[in-house]
């Protein structure tokens, strides 16, 4: 439930500059259960500049570890959670 930050103004190509991490994004894009795993999770949004992008494939890998980034704290809140719902551990 990430997003990203593109900028570019009328007329001008646009360009991703920023991947945008952390249950604030999640509050704003996941409608109620977003809100709630944001509730839960206690966190910001971290904005990660898209020079830290070491690729981009079936999934973004960074440059650093998550925990460099500030990236992860929401998740282990919420795994107790989300490991109740039944099929979560595919």
């Amino acid at each position: 439930m990430d997003d990203l930050a593109i900028e570019g103004g009328p007329g001008e190509p646009a360009e991703v500059v920023a991947i945008l991490v952390g249950p604030d994004v999640w509050r704003e894009r996941a409608g109620w259960i977003g809100r709630v795993a944001a509730w839960v999770a206690r966190g910001g949004r971290v904005r990660i500049p898209w020079s830290e992008v070491a690729e981009v494939g079936s999934h973004v890998k960074l440059k650093k570890t998550a925990a460099e980034y500030g990236l992860g704290g929401g998740d282990d809140r919420l795994r107790p959670y989300i490991e109740k719902i039944p099929g979560s551990h595919r």
